[in-house]
C-alpha cells in the first residue's frame, strides 16, 4: 500500500506520478491526496510530495472510492456499509475526504451499524475553503469531492489508534448555550455568537468572506474526552 500525500501547489504533477508508479510498482495499491504540508522523517515539509509503503505479509487491503452526492449521502452510506459487512476479518477503515461542508451525517449513520470493534481513521485533505480546490485519488481515480477509502483485513492484524487535535486552546472556557440547528451554534455563554467573534477574533463581516476569517480560529471542544475543533 503506497499513501501518497501531494503539496497543493504541485497537484498538476499527480497524474505524472501515478503514472510512474504504475509503471514501477504495478501491483501497488494507492491512496491520497492533497495537503498543505506533509510530514516527512518525523518533520513537517511544506514543500513535496510523501510516499509512505505499507507492506502486509499476513493481511490484506482493498482501495474504495466513493464518488459524492450530498442527497444521496444514506444511499452512499448503505451501500458502503453492505460492501463493508461483507468482507471478512476486517478490522479498520481508514478515510481520506475532500470537498467542504460534505452532508455527512447521514453516511456515517449508516457505516456506524458496523461492529465497534471496526477502527475508522483518516481526515480532509485541503480544498478550496483555504486554498485552491484539492482531490483525493486511487490508482485510476481523483475525486474532488468524495473520499477514498481503504479497508483493513487479517486475522493476525492488530490496530491501536490515537487521538490528537494539532491546536492549542487559547482563552476561557465557555459553553454552548444555544443551537439553530445540530450543526449551528447561535448561542454561547447566553450571548450571541456574533458578539463572540466580533470581541475575541475583530470578525464583523458576516458574508462569504466569514468562513475564510474564522476557519484559522476554531472552536475547540471536548466530547468523549477527545479534543475536537471546529
Amino acid at each position: 500500500l503506497a499513501t501518497i500525500f501531494v503539496d497543493i501547489k504541485l497537484k498538476n504533477d499527480t497524474p505524472r506520478l501515478l503514472a510512474k508508479m504504475k509503471e514501477s510498482l504495478p501491483a501497488v495499491k494507492v491512496i491520497g491526496g492533497t495537503v498543505s504540508a506533509n510530514i516527512t522523517e518525523g518533520g513537517i515539509n511544506y514543500y513535496g510530495i510523501s510516499v509512505t509503503f505499507s507492506v502486509f505479509e499476513r493481511s490484506s487491503v482493498e482501495i474504495l472510492p466513493v464518488y459524492w452526492h450530498d442527497g444521496d449521502s444514506q444511499k452512499i452510506g448503505k451501500d458502503m456499509f453492505k460492501r463493508l459487512s461483507g468482507m471478512k476479518q476486517l478490522v479498520a477503515v481508514g478515510m481520506y475526504s475532500s470537498g467542504y461542508a460534505l452532508n455527512i451525517g447521514p453516511f456515517f449513520y449508516e457505516l456506524s451499524k458496523l461492529p465497534p470493534d471496526i477502527i475508522f481513521f483518516g481526515g480532509i485533505v485541503v480544498d478550496d475553503t483555504v486554498d485552491s480546490q484539492g482531490f483525493v485519488f486511487t490508482n485510476d481515480d481523483v475525486i474532488h469531492r468524495g473520499h477514498v477509502m481503504v479497508a483493513f483485513r487479517g486475522s493476525s492484524l492488530q490496530v491501536n489508534i490515537g487521538y490528537a487535535s494539532g491546536w492549542r486552546p487559547l482563552g476561557k472556557v465557555m459553553r454552548i448555550t444555544r443551537l439553530n440547528d445540530p450543526n449551528t451554534v447561535s448561542e454561547i455563554d447566553n450571548i450571541p455568537v456574533r458578539l463572540i467573534y466580533e470581541k475575541y477574533l475583530g470578525i464583523s463581516t458576516w458574508d462569504e468572506k466569514f468562513l475564510h476569517e474564522s476557519v484559522v480560529f476554531p472552536f475547540s471542544l471536548l466530547r468523549d474526552g477527545i479534543p475536537l475543533s471546529r
